[in-house]
């Protein structure tokens, strides 16, 4: 589990390109940290100060969500399942456990981890997280690049205004739109229980299966991946025959 967990770590590393990594040895400010809701409205943002995405950030992040919204909060971050272990050695570890915080990879994101990962921290396998992505920072800052080429060469005060106002009329434009998204939402969500609620109803029949047992196949699998200390042999194989099988093919 350790050496998956460095794997997750190591790919969200390695994910951006060479001279972002770079970046940071050039200016003062590198970027901004955000925490949205799952509506799209900015709860709490922060500069990166010569710095990429350290752990102070979301920690930071953290402590004031839970100050300011209390128990039950349900997280999404890229790297969440070692963020997770980082939270609970932190100065904050009493009151991440005191208020019940869940944390998700987001549903993108989460197809990177490894498998073992994905099936305690993806979206698909907690409670709660229905058809909630999580990655609605991401489409935030797909929104708001264009923002970073008229900011670069501001003054401090010049650059935070900007990004305020233009973080106010997103907030605006948010709250002008979330009774449509409300609706579809739900309206999605009654059409996903009533058509695959009818298809997981024939297949229970089919195979003489309960809820239950979809939970015990879920976790019969998280037992199986935390004991497995290698790939087996014979999938290692199969593995390798293939790519040997796909080079022939292209040598013809």
């Amino acid at each position: 589990m350790k050496q998956d967990l460095n794997k997750c770590v190591d790919r969200w590393r390695n994910a951006g390109p060479e001279a972002r990594k770079k970046m940071v040895e050039l200016f003062a400010i590198s970027g901004i940290f955000i925490t949205l809701c799952r509506h799209g409205h900015v709860l709490v943002m922060c500069d990166m100060i010569r710095s990429g995405e350290l752990m102070k950030y979301p920690i930071a992040h953290v402590n004031y969500l839970i100050d300011q919204y209390g128990t039950d909060i349900g997280l999404a971050y890229d790297i969440m399942c070692a963020f997770m272990k980082t939270l609970l050695f932190s100065s904050i570890a009493d009151k991440v456990k005191s208020s019940r915080l869940v944390g998700v990879v987001p549903s993108f994101h989460g197809h990177a981890h490894a498998r073992s990962c994905q099936v305690d921290w993806h979206p698909n396998y907690v409670s709660g997280m229905g058809k909630e992505d999580a990655e609605g920072s991401e489409r935030f800052f797909s929104r708001s690049n264009e923002l970073a080429a008229g900011t670069r060469l501001c003054t401090r005060f010049h650059r935070r205004q900007q990004i305020d106002e233009y973080i106010r009329f997103n907030d605006e434009d948010k709250y002008a739109s979330i009774g449509a998204f409300l609706y579809s939402n739900y309206r999605q969500a009654l059409r996903v229980i009533h058509d695959e609620g009818l298809q997981l109803l024939q297949l229970s029949k089919q195979y003489k299966l309960k809820a239950v047992d979809y939970e015990r196949f879920l976790d019969e699998e998280r037992t199986y991946l935390k004991n497995l200390q290698k790939e087996p042999a014979e999938v290692t194989q199969r593995c390798e025959y293939m790519e040997l099988l796909q080079k022939y093919m292209m040598a013809l």
